[in-house]
């Protein structure tokens, strides 16, 4: 059984603009992580209905947010998705990024870069 789910930005909007987080909350309260690069792009003006409703799974306890540390390993693969990627590798957005940071997993980057080329 999967103990955390990290969402990256598309995934966690894609319940929220159609009103049904409560799925998520139903299958995985208390296992889901949004990393703050990623609660930071929900916080735009032009999309608050999407914050108000993350910020009430939040407060619910069903949700945490969760910084990426500066002095971590998963900074580390953050800034290189983000800002440094490999030779002829694309960068990826920063809460996509902040979320195959927190996996720690080198295939997911060259899988989360691929995914980025084909586009």
């Amino acid at each position: 059984m999967t103990d955390t789910l990290y969402f990256d930005t598309d995934c966690l909007s894609s319940f929220l603009w159609v009103n049904e987080e409560k799925l998520l909350v139903q299958l995985y309260s208390g296992k889901i992580v949004i990393p703050q690069q990623v609660y930071n792009e929900l916080s735009d003006a032009r999309v608050s209905h999407l914050r108000k409703a993350l910020d009430g799974i939040l407060s619910n306890g069903d949700a945490t947010v969760t910084p990426i540390l500066t002095d971590d390993s998963i900074y580390k693969r953050y800034i290189k998705m983000t800002n440094m990627p490999d030779d002829g590798q694309k960068t990826i957005g920063k809460g996509e990024a902040a979320a195959f940071a927190f996996l720690g997993k080198g295939d997911i980057e060259m899988r989360c870069y691929q995914h980025h080329d084909k586009q």
